[in-house]
């Protein structure tokens, strides 16, 4: 199994997200969050972009925010070039626009945050977004929020956890609602539990103390 590389990330500014967000997204409702949501977590599970994973829990927040977490391979973590510059790959796939939205090298496919866009506008249309990933045992973390780095990537140290975890606060400031319409969002999980039925999935509500697998 290949690890996923980022020597391979070309990158463009992140600026029109923010400055157009209707351009990428078009329903910032609550029911358009529940939607983004769903597709976040079809990122993780669509076999296409070889993420590999088998199960995905998502859980809603108290404070509205939403934790996903996958079983999956990780996200690219290393420096893009150490000699030249101070910024790892999975901080430019979290803050970047790609263009045409598709890796330049066909093995780039094991990274679905290349596609769509979902890494940059996960950080522009969120007050807070914290991403954790494991490669070769090691437990990374990068911290973002409204576009921008707030702390760059730190390597917890040795782990036996393995995939991505996504923390998700939206930004008010985008979405005229942080609320999510959780009727909605399940029947769009079970869609996809229909849809893609090898994979598990969890959805657990922490305001009414709900839990749901599909």
């Amino acid at each position: 199994m290949n690890e996923n590389k980022n020597s391979e990330i070309e990158i463009l500014s992140l600026n029109p997200i923010r400055l157009h967000p209707q351009l990428y997204f078009s329903d910032f409702t609550s029911q358009g969050l529940s939607q983004f949501i769903t597709e976040i977590v079809k990122h993780f599970i669509d076999p296409k972009f070889a993420n590999l994973c088998n199960r995905v829990e998502i859980s809603v927040q108290l404070d509205s925010s939403v934790v996903i977490i996958d079983d999956g391979k990780g996200l690219p973590y290393t420096l893009l070039n150490p000699e030249e510059i101070e910024t790892s790959g999975l901080e430019k796939i979290m803050t970047t626009i790609y263009p045409g939205a598709t890796p330049s090298q066909s093995e780039y496919q094991n990274c679905s945050f290349l596609f769509n866009f979902m890494g940059p506008l996960l950080n522009a249309f969120s007050e807070l977004l914290v991403v954790e990933t494991t490669v070769n045992k090691n437990r990374y973390t990068l911290t973002c929020g409204r576009g921008e780095v707030i702390k760059p990537l730190q390597n917890l140290g040795f782990t036996h956890e393995k995939g991505t975890k996504i923390y998700f606060h939206p930004d008010p400031s985008i979405w005229s609602t942080v609320n999510l319409d959780i009727e909605f969002l399940i029947n769009s999980l079970i869609q996809l539990a229909n849809e893609y039925p090898k994979i598990g999935i969890v959805i657990e509500n922490k305001k009414i103390g709900e839990t749901f697998n599909f």
